[in-house]
């Protein structure tokens, strides 16, 4: 079979495809997940069959050249697909309350992620899993832990989430530890996944709009904490402490709060230091990366690592050398003594309020796309502390200005060249221009990156 548009199939066509797939495996949604779930399955021997919504879905012409028997069909989630299908592997771009997944439960058809059939191959390894979710953080964490693993000289690899999938880790020779980064979304189908210990970073109203309630949220995230033998917990997040007192074996972490167990800051010799059970280890001050956001999540680091590492020298040496990463709290340059920062991965109002939080000084926030169901009101106290000035944009724009508008001057801009430079126009000297959106990016950019990069651009043709 080639690879073909849905709308040119006759239901003749459409059940050879059926009958030449009876018993196997329905892959709904490419991308590079989808790429790596199929190429997974064609390796087990698995006949597979595709679907996507999209007319040229990404991942396509990579999956031509790696699978070329495997039918792929475009341009649709039809139900009818589910004929002769045993099994379906759900993107976690694609909500699990979608008519196909509700007809595949109703035929008894089991429906799961690629962390699913993950956690499925980790049964025959001799490999720990540590896996990072949260609201926000979690690249962050992921890619910090897997710095620190390496300098100790242990052979982990990381993925899941933030890339590479799951199930491309696989082929790597020698691991001993998996580090997953896992959202809300994989964690709608994901059952059997048993890590050595899990992460819970934090839990804000995020993603309301594809789970409906924050309930229905929260329950997905302690989900994967109460299939983990060790419950890493932060310690500042009533959500998350909840969550670490219900586990029989939980390790808290807390920037604010010195711990007698667990990690912490703590004051020693006048400086804040990170700390275990109290005993310093290395100064905050050390850390490359700012805010108080990024003091949590090198708190985090070190819990899980000492889960599978007490080898402390080049874990901190690795943690004081993080540079952290693109679109996150992002040092884009300076100019006339006005700083540019861009956290264009702050996808949620948690991940902007955490921003704001690490930037001393007067800001003037840029912010505003899709916002997903979101509750913009915790802004408030924040923007009436930090902003000296708001620059809104996208489909939120509006929403936004109702809730800073009392608080700080606001601005309405049609994009991100308008925005720094009403930005521009109500800094001075002392202050940063942080943007940090608050929302989703699909309603102006394909993703955050995209999005991000725009504004870097900006920035760099200012300061040409």
């Amino acid at each position: 079979m080639s690879f073909v548009q849905c709308l040119s199939m006759n239901w003749q066509e459409e059940q050879v495809i059926a009958q030449r797939l009876n018993n196997r495996t329905l892959v709904v949604g490419l991308g590079e997940t989808g790429v790596a779930t199929v190429c997974h399955l064609r390796s087990q021997g698995r006949a597979v069959l595709v679907i996507d919504s999209r007319v040229n879905p990404p991942g396509l012409e990579r999956l031509r050249q790696r699978c070329p028997e495997v039918p792929v069909v475009l341009e649709t989630l039809s139900p009818r697909w589910l004929l002769g299908i045993d099994e379906v592997v759900l993107s976690p771009g694609l909500a699990a309350d979608i008519q196909l997944v509700a007809e595949a439960h109703r035929r008894g058809i089991s429906v799961v992620s690629d962390i699913e059939l993950f956690a499925r191959e980790m049964a025959s390894l001799n490999a720990a899993v540590l896996a990072v979710t949260g609201s926000n953080g979690k690249s962050t964490v992921v890619t910090m832990l897997e710095a620190m693993l390496q300098a100790s000289e242990m052979n982990v690899t990381a993925g899941g989430n933030l890339g590479p999938p799951a199930l491309s880790l696989l082929g790597k020779k020698n691991i001993s530890t998996y580090l997953l980064e896992i959202s809300s979304f994989q964690l709608e189908t994901t059952k059997s996944l048993r890590p050595l210990a899990a992460a819970v970073l934090n839990v804000s109203a995020d993603h309301l709009d594809r789970h409906k309630t924050l309930e229905r949220y929260v329950a997905l995230k302690e989900q994967l904490l109460t299939n983990s033998d060790i419950a890493i917990v932060n310690w500042d997040d009533p959500i998350v402490r909840r969550m670490g007192k219900a586990h029989p074996k939980s390790v808290p972490y807390s920037v604010y709060e010195p711990l007698e167990q667990g990690y912490s800051v703590c004051l020693s010799q006048g400086e804040r230091w990170f700390a275990r059970n109290q005993k310093p280890l290395v100064p905050v001050s050390s850390l490359m990366v700012g805010g108080t956001h990024n003091e949590s999540n090198a708190l985090a680091a070190l819990a899980l690592a000492e889960i599978v590492s007490t080898n402390y020298e080049p874990l901190l040496e690795a943690l004081q050398s993080f540079h952290g990463l693109p679109h996150r709290c992002q040092w884009v340059g300076e100019k006339d003594g006005v700083a540019f920062i861009n956290d264009s991965k702050a996808t949620n109002v948690g991940a902007t309020l955490a921003a704001l939080n690490g930037i001393s000084g007067s800001v003037i926030l840029i912010a505003g796309g899709r916002a997903k169901g979101a509750d913009f009101a915790p802004m408030v106290e924040i923007a009436r502390e930090k902003l000296k000035g708001a620059v809104l944009i996208g489909e939120s724009a509006e929403a936004l200005r109702a809730v800073l508008a009392d608080v700080c001057p606001t601005e309405l801009a049609g994009g991100i060249g308008d925005a720094v430079s009403c930005a521009l126009f109500m800094a001075s000297a002392g202050d940063t221009i942080l943007f940090s959106p608050a929302c989703a990016s699909q309603d102006m950019f394909l993703n955050y990156q995209v999005r991000g990069d725009a504004f870097v651009k900006e920035i760099q043709v200012l300061l040409s």
